[in-house]
């Protein structure tokens, strides 16, 4: 909490990356919380980021399912269609969790969450993944019927669109946001992967 405190007295961006680092060992929490300015989604350069705060509580039975989902990510990185130096050198195991929000103070709300949102604690550290389940329970509310499909297929879609939709989150959240490995120089001029072994997907 005195990080966050810091932060908000003196605007240093290296105490909330303190905050996340703390945030980020406080694993299978009862109630999650978070605040500070995340997302960046609303400034055309992505580099603002807005305000939020949220209180939620963990769907313990759902967060279950999200850990079996974790233990198979190394069997499913394998399977992604891009060569492994584009993924990090070694899985950091999130805390994958189904969340209850109580509140959520920002413009919008997401489905579900990757955080922290710095690059550099996320690959060396780890991140959380979060999954906010009464959201995206909540977005699934659909018309008595959907434009398009047949009427055999109405039924299938409305039977499991909303498990579709969790292990969409899910993979979207681990294998989208989680693995992938920023390449990048290092100060002292060296790189963080073998520049011999890595190969343009578009050039080469």
């Amino acid at each position: 909490i005195q990080k966050y405190i810091d932060h908000f007295e003196k605007g240093n961006v290296e105490d909330h990356k303190d905050s996340q680092r703390h945030w980020i060992k406080d694993v299978g929490p009862v109630v999650e919380t978070n605040i500070g300015f995340i997302e960046s989604y609303r400034d055309p350069l992505r580099v603002r980021a807005e305000f939020e705060g949220m209180v939620a509580v963990v769907n313990r039975e759902m967060s279950q399912k999200f850990t079996g989902l974790v233990d198979l990510a190394e069997k499913l990185i394998g399977k992604l269609p891009w060569e492994r130096e584009f993924e990090k050198d070694k899985l950091q195991r999130p805390d994958f969790t189904s969340l209850d929000v109580l509140t959520f103070a920002s413009s919008g709300i997401p489905i579900g969450i990757n955080l922290p949102n710095y690059d550099d604690v996320r690959q060396n550290l780890g991140f959380k993944n979060e999954s906010l389940g009464n959201v995206l329970s909540g977005s699934l509310v659909t018309a008595d019927r959907v434009t398009f499909l047949t009427e055999e297929d109405q039924v299938l879609y409305k039977q499991f669109a909303p498990q579709a939709y969790e292990v969409q989150v899910g993979l979207h959240e681990l294998l989208g946001h989680g693995t992938g490995k920023l390449l990048q120089e290092n100060a002292d001029g060296s790189l963080n992967f073998d520049k011999s072994r890595v190969l343009n997907p578009y050039t080469d």
